[in-house]
């Protein structure tokens, strides 16, 4: 069965799609809390600078590579900013999928 089943639960979007369940987050999110803002752009920022010390799960590293050429960069940072400031779309797309098991 190929049926798709919405429902919220808290800030992410959840999908059933062949009994897995899938959650959508938005990318520039690396907080998670369903809003892209400065603290997220700073997080960016500071683990593109320095990742040992602000280090990303895998989900929060995808979330991060709003470019979507696999690396943190400054690049990233500043359009997280952007995004906050004047909703400039990012290049990877709003939402990136990913197993909720």
């Amino acid at each position: 069965n190929n049926n798709v089943a919405t429902g919220n639960i808290g800030v992410v979007t959840t999908f059933t799609n062949s009994n897995r369940a899938v959650k959508l987050l938005k990318y520039g999110d690396v907080n998670r809390d369903g809003e892209i803002t400065q603290e997220d752009a700073t997080q960016i920022m500071q683990h593109f600078m320095n990742p040992t010390t602000v280090p990303f799960d895998n989900e929060q590293f995808i979330l991060a590579d709003v470019d979507g050429n696999g690396i943190i960069t400054n690049f990233d940072a500043i359009a997280a900013m952007k995004y906050v400031n004047t909703g400039e779309v990012f290049p990877v797309g709003t939402y990136a999928a990913f197993y909720a098991d």
